[in-house]
């Protein structure tokens, strides 16, 4: 074995030329003691270093020496503890390669500060991490920065410089805000807010996650594989093995597998792509919380409470009772000590495990040639036992761990660092170098003296430790006091909110002392305080409460509050009722209320009357009388609100229970009967005055009296004097009435007596009816009013007048008729009265007014008539002349009745009658017409008019020609007559022949023989003249065209001087 010395120059020589490319290599070949390397002339040694000869050309035959310090400083995982903004970075132990990050690589015995110029200046570290030769930090921004060994990349700074103090690490990381960093022998991980890891460092084993194991990365890259497309939200790291945990509680793997650390369940040496974790059929469907990288074992906890863990188990640092290797996840034996257990973190160091249970039980196994298992021997254990608390942790409560390679430290939540395990490198920082297999106080020296340590950093293959740390503990300061309610009352339950800070952020505690008057109240210590309890407070008194924060270590110092004074009380309503429960419209309604005050104040009421829940205006004091008009009526609810007042608040209103105002009976106050001095003939009437609260409508009942006695039947409101029994001169009357609401009747009253008198006559005189005649009277009628009027026997009575229209009296019409058809007394669809009074010259009766009668519509009247022409003949056009007129005004119209002998002409019913058409009329008929006037609704009486007789018509001639017309000296002449009768009557022709305008003697018929002599010689014109004749009247003549006679005639044969002496054509016998 190399023994420990002080001076580690040739030891830091000897690992600078020769460790990086050998102990990577070497894997778990060191176990038992890490610093205790095969022997130099092992074979299992030579074979290590010729196996990697080719990767170190700097490989030397003095290897093995050398390699056994190199194999003391091997084993970290690196994950870090969040801290508080004040806190700073300090670190101590193995510092051959600056791990330390002082700006120095000397041997770090007590705590040292990590400088934090440079780079770190201005920042604020919030967590750390720890490899096997460096270290890593992340700031407050999502900053990374690195310092120690970078010979094979690890810095991530861009080069392979070796760096005492912190350098940046960009790259892929450049504007990423990282949340988590771990680090494992020779690489780093890092988680961005995305969720996405990126790797940097050695990659011999493929433990960069980049599909490769050749290179190294002096630059982060992004890890994908697997990975792509998931939110990674754990890391961590192992010597030569990477692990990640994503946000389904799924589990990934990559890099150095020889002894099933990947978990995949198979042989392969190395695995350079996440791989999924095989969790085979007994943990199907297991979902994973947390994660943790050993040496070359790993360990995950689910979220139902089991713990799983894989990959090398010489030690036992499975936990799982045997020491064989798994490629596979098998379950830590969580019977024994853990049974019953909530296993809150876990944590993996070099070759052994350390978890945290809820209730503060710390358990290990695994590896414990150091004490690193904390149980106070060095015994291996394959199953879990208990870490020693009977010490330093003894009451303390653990808030983080962190496992190294052979050391344990635990952060309790007071800030003090509690440590075990190997100390050879002072790992502890307590300056001895003396391994603890119990725990003991570390790190509590030098520039720790008097600091608090709020984070840790982990690092399963670091030799070194680092923490975050800030001030030694600094007293709370309560900074203010509020008591809510403000402004209390006796019975308010006052409560405290103090206000504190602490600068180093611890958790506080308050105690309380609540003051009366300057003076403790006993047993007032909670944040409350009751003041209805008795002895807390009445009013008046001055409360105020002293507090005083602890933050687990020292109390601030005491802080008063303001006093407040304890007001008022406001009393309160506890009954009210209302009596009587049954009233009445006419009742009066009492509220008794009554109530209390916690202060013994003297209380007063105030009221307010309610009707079916609405105030009644004004009605305010202790009693409301419902006889007063809106106050209440049947059938209401009446309720009544009421508040106490101590003099300076009022309580919560409290209403009454309702009561419903009942019907109240009606009331007869009054009976008068009228007239008060009847006489045997009078009809007596009651009037009763009656009253109902309810204002319900009344009937009323009658018994009516005769000298006390009933008189049978007379029930009404009147009684008939003039009936028989109903009483005589000097009985006296009185009449019994009874109101009735519908439900309820009142008391009967009965009226002041009256006594019968025999009647007094008294002359009168009275117009009993007034008419008009006629009762409907036309525009142009004369009315008349018809008057009957009774008086004093033989008095002689007069009459007076006043004709209205419309009800208005007619200026000037004040005789007993008018006449209608004078303008302005009446047209159609006016109402005409008349009012009338009889006088005596004594007596005057009272006026009387007809019933109105309407002017109803006149009809037209016919004025004249007559026929022309007034000699007709039978082919004349008889014309009707008719002249009517309209009393109204309105438009007449005539119909007409044509009359031939007294007898109606059917069809002939229009102005004009034409006598030539037949049936019409013919000589000698008597014409005449009927005709009535008629306006839209009336016709006039029918008017006749004087008879017409047709006249005889004279014959007309209508042609006169005479052939032949060239005629000779022996020619007989023939005259052609035509013509008729318009009567039809018989007719004959006359002629007379003319020769040269002379009439020829004795030539009268209807032909002319020129032979004969003085009748026509050749030359001579000859002209016929004709008239056509019946009995009594003759045409007027026509002459006919005139004829020449042009030569001597041949002489005519004998048969045609026969014809000759026929009758002409024409002639009638």
């Amino acid at each position: 074995m190399v023994s420990r010395s002080r001076d580690y120059t040739s030891a830091k020589n000897l690992s600078r030329t020769l460790f990086h490319p050998v102990v990577p290599m070497l894997h778990y070949s060191y176990h038992k003691s890490p610093l205790q390397a095969p022997a130099c002339n092992s074979e299992a040694s030579v074979s290590v270093a010729a196996r990697f000869s080719a990767v170190s050309k700097r490989l030397v035959p003095s290897l093995f020496v050398p390699l056994t310090l190199c194999l003391s400083v091997f084993i970290s995982t690196g994950a870090v503890m969040a801290a508080p903004a004040t806190s700073a970075p300090y670190g101590w132990a193995f510092n051959s390669y600056g791990q330390v990050g002082n700006g120095t690589q000397a041997f770090i015995q007590t705590p040292a500060a990590v400088t934090t110029t440079g780079v770190l200046a201005g920042k604020t570290i919030t967590q750390l991490a720890t490899g096997f030769y460096h270290s890593v930090a992340l700031d407050s921004d999502g900053k990374v920065y690195s310092w120690g060994d970078n010979s094979i990349s690890q810095l991530g700074d861009g080069s392979n410089n070796n760096s005492t103090v912190p350098v940046a690490v960009g790259g892929a990381l450049s504007g990423k805000t990282i949340t988590q960093i771990v680090a494992g022998a020779y690489h780093t991980l890092a988680l961005d807010s995305d969720g996405k890891v990126y790797s940097w460092g050695y990659n011999y084993d493929g433990e960069l996650g980049n599909g490769t194991r050749s290179n190294t990365s002096n630059v982060p890259v992004l890890v994908g594989g697997a990975l792509s497309g998931r939110t990674i939200t754990q890391l961590s790291a192992g010597w030569y093995h990477s692990m990640a945990l994503d946000s389904n509680g799924n589990v990934f793997s990559w890099g150095y597998n020889d002894y099933g650390t990947i978990g995949t369940g198979t042989s392969d040496t190395y695995v350079v792509l996440p791989a999924a974790l095989n969790k085979g059929l007994d943990f199907d469907g297991k979902v994973f919380t947390q994660i943790a990288a050993g040496g070359a074992h790993s360990l995950a906890l689910t979220s139902d409470g089991l713990l799983l863990s894989w990959g090398a188990n010489p030690s036992g640092e499975l936990g799982n009772g045997n020491n064989i290797n798994s490629n596979r996840p098998k379950a830590v034996n969580q019977s024994g000590v853990l049974n019953g257990k909530t296993i809150s973190s876990i944590s993996a160091g070099g070759a052994y495990s350390l978890v945290l249970c809820a209730d503060g039980t710390l358990a290990s196994w695994g590896y414990n040639g150091y004490g690193q298992l904390g149980n106070g021997n060095n015994s291996n254990s394959a199953v879990p036992v208990l870490v020693d608390r009977s010490g330093v942790l003894s009451g303390k409560t653990i808030s983080q761990l962190a496992t190294g390679s052979e050391h344990s430290l635990a952060l309790c939540a007071d800030g003090t660092l509690i440590g075990w395990g190997r100390n050879t490198e002072d790992e502890l920082g307590n300056g001895n170098g003396t391994y603890s297999s119990s725990p003991v106080v570390a790190g509590n020296s030098g520039v720790m003296a008097n600091k608090r340590v709020t984070g840790l950093a982990k690092g399963s293959t670091a030799y070194h430790a680092l923490v975050l740390a800030n001030a030694a503990n600094v007293a709370p300061v309560v900074n203010s006091v509020s008591i809510a309610p403000n402004s209390p009352t006796t019975n308010s339950l006052l409560t405290a909110t103090p206000a504190a800070s602490d600068v180093d952020s611890d958790s506080l505690t308050f105690t309380y002392q609540w003051n009366k008057n300057g003076s403790a109240i006993g047993g007032a210590t909670g944040s409350t305080l009751d003041l209805s309890v008795i002895g807390n407070g009445d009013k008046g008194n001055t409360i105020t409460v002293t507090v005083v924060a602890n933050d687990g270590k020292d109390d601030s110092a005491p802080f008063t509050s303001a006093p407040l004074t304890v007001g008022n009380t406001a009393p309160t309503m506890t009954t009210v009722s209302i009596s009587p429960t049954d009233p009445k419209t006419d009742t009066i309604l009492t509220a008794t209320p009554a109530g209390g005050d916690v202060d013994s104040d003297t209380l007063t009421f105030t009221y307010q009357w309610k009707k079916g829940g609405v105030d009644i205006v004004g009605a305010t004091g202790n009693t409301l009388n419902l006889a007063t008009a809106g106050n209440g009526s049947k059938g209401d609810l009446i309720t009544v609100e009421v508040k106490a007042y101590d003099g300076s608040a009022y309580s919560t209103a409290l209403t009454s229970s309702s009561v419903t105002v009942a019907d109240t009976a009606p009331v007869v106050a009054l009976v008068t009967l009228t007239p008060t001095n009847p006489n045997t003939s009078t009809l007596l009437t009651a009037t009763p005055t009656g009253e109902d609260l309810d204002g319900d409508p009344l009937t009323y009942s009658y018994v009516w009296t005769k000298n006390n006695n009933v008189i049978a039947g007379q029930t009404g409101a009147t009684l008939d004097l003039s009936v028989a029994g109903n009483g005589d001169n000097g009985d006296v009357i009185a009449v019994t009435v009874t109101a009735n609401d519908g439900s309820l009747s009142s008391a009967p009253f009965t009226s002041a007596p009256v006594t019968v008198v025999d009647p007094v006559v008294t002359p009168t005189l009275q117009v009993t009816s007034v008419t008009v005649n006629p009762g409907k009277p036309q525009t142009n009628s004369d009315v008349a009013a018809v008057v009957v009027a009774t008086g004093p026997a033989g008095a002689k009575i007069s009459y007076s007048y006043q004709w209205k229209k419309n009800g208005t009296n007619l200026p000037g019409e004040t005789g007993r008729t008018m006449d209608l058809a004078k303008t302005g007394n009446g047209d159609r669809g006016d109402l005409i009265s008349v009012e009338v009074r009889a006088t005596t010259g004594a007596l005057t009766s009272t006026p009387v007014t007809s019933p109105a009668v309407a002017v109803v519509n006149a009809g037209p009247v016919v004025n004249s008539l007559s026929l022309t022409p007034s000699a007709p003949k039978t082919n004349t056009i008889l014309r009707a002349i008719a002249s009517a007129t309209d009393p109204d005004g309105d438009a007449i119209v005539y119909m007409y009745v044509w009359m031939k002998n007294g007898v109606k002409i059917q069809g002939e019913d229009g102005s004009t009658l034409d006598l030539g058409k037949p049936g019409n009329g013919d000589t000698g008929d008597k014409i005449s017409v009927l005709i009535k006037a008629r306006d839209y609704s009336a016709a006039s009486a029918p008017v006749t008019s004087a008879e017409v007789t047709i006249l005889n018509s004279g014959p007309v001639m209508t042609s006169l020609s005479i052939s032949p017309t060239n005629p000779g000296t022996s020619d007989l002449l023939t005259a052609h007559a035509a013509g008729y009768d318009p009567d039809g009557d018989t007719t004959r022709f006359q002629y007379e022949w003319y020769k040269n305008g002379i009439k020829i003697a004795g030539e009268d018929k209807a032909t002319l023989d020129l032979s004969k002599p003085n009748n026509g010689d050749v030359g001579d014109v000859i002209t016929v003249l004709a008239k056509i004749r019946e009995a009594s009247l003759a045409s007027a003549p026509m002459t006919s065209a005139p004829v020449t006679i042009v030569a001597a005639p041949t002489p005519p044969a004998v048969s045609a001087l026969r014809s000759s002496s026929s009758a002409p054509s024409g002639a009638s016998s």
